[in-house]
């Protein structure tokens, strides 16, 4: 069974980056220990527009392993979004979370951001961004 927690806010700098992650590692370390197995706990980043997972010290090392995220997916709507996500996906040690981060965290990411196209994403008649934003969830469900 898939379990969904969300962290949203309207306000920035409220914690809620900090919130997700001790909650994610709390749920690990609790089946650990009550189970005896890592548990499979995906973190999903989705604050595309200031990214901050990837420079929290419990994530800082996966920097060099991440080859692009969910902006990427944006861009470039891959054909097989599968594999995109397979190779998009880091994982962190033997905790069992692995990260979707937003993107990769680079002098490019600014660029990566302001090319997505937001109007086309998630105004008008036939918003795309909500099916892309669905059809990665399903898919994350799915591989992992």
């Amino acid at each position: 069974m898939t379990h969904y927690v969300t962290f949203y806010s309207y306000k920035g700098g409220v914690g809620r980056t900090l919130a997700l992650v001790n909650t994610a590692f709390a749920l690990a370390k609790n089946a650990i220990n009550t189970l005896g197995r890592k548990p499979k706990i995906l973190i999903w980043e989705l604050d595309l527009e200031a990214p901050g997972l990837l420079n929290l010290a419990e994530f800082a090392l996966l920097q060099k392993q991440v080859k692009g995220g969910t902006i990427d997916i944006l861009l470039n709507q891959p054909p097989d979004l599968s594999a995109a996500l397979k190779s998009y996906v880091v994982h962190h040690g033997d905790t069992g979370i692995s990260l979707l981060p937003a993107g990769k965290l680079d002098k490019n990411y600014p660029k990566q951001f302001v090319s997505v196209n937001w109007g086309q994403m998630f105004e008008g008649d036939k918003p795309l961004g909500g099916h892309i934003l669905e059809a990665i969830r399903q898919q994350l469900e799915k591989d992992f």
